[in-house]
């Protein structure tokens, strides 16, 4: 497993490196050149639904992509195990949040689409979409009169009869 330090040195308060400058490198050595994240949600939390990788027009399997990442840790001098694979996901999330609040409450999903810029060396968000959940309404005055519907009585049972067997 290969590590990548981020000499912070002792000034915990500097931000680490964006992972759209530091990433580029790694994923256009694999052939990248464009990448979609989905991801939804509701209530308190949500889940990356499923990242396409491209080299132009042609899928590359998650596996070749997610396993080079995963095999990559960085060294943040704070002895916690993060992988490149973590770092992308995150950046996916946080670029689908600031899109609309896919994760909370009503919820709902978000796309991602990002390019990788050979000229510049770095991943840019060329596009997000935002698509709300469905309102959440607790309120118990839509069917106020609700009544259990115990069916029709089998055959054989007198349907007066109010007695229940346990």
């Amino acid at each position: 497993m290969a590590r990548v330090h981020f000499g912070f040195g002792d000034d915990r308060e500097t931000a680490p490196p964006d992972p759209k400058i530091w990433l580029y490198p790694f994923l256009a050595d694999l052939g990248i050149t464009r990448i979609e994240a989905n991801m939804s949600g509701s209530g308190d939390s949500g889940d990356l639904d499923d990242v396409t990788w491209y080299q132009g027009d042609t899928v590359v399997p998650n596996e070749k992509v997610e396993q080079v990442l995963a095999g990559l840790t960085i060294d943040d001098g704070l002895n916690r195990h993060h992988t490149f694979l973590d770092e992308i996901h995150e950046m996916f999330c946080l670029d689908g949040s600031a899109a609309g609040d896919w994760c909370n409450n009503e919820g709902g999903s978000a796309l991602c689409r990002y390019d990788l810029d050979p000229e510049t060396g770095v991943i840019n968000l060329v596009e997000t979409e935002y698509a709300p959940g469905e309102e959440y309404d607790d309120d118990e005055d839509e069917d106020d009169d609700w009544e259990p519907d115990f069916g029709e009585a089998d055959e054989g049972e007198d349907p007066e009869d109010d007695d229940v067997e346990p």
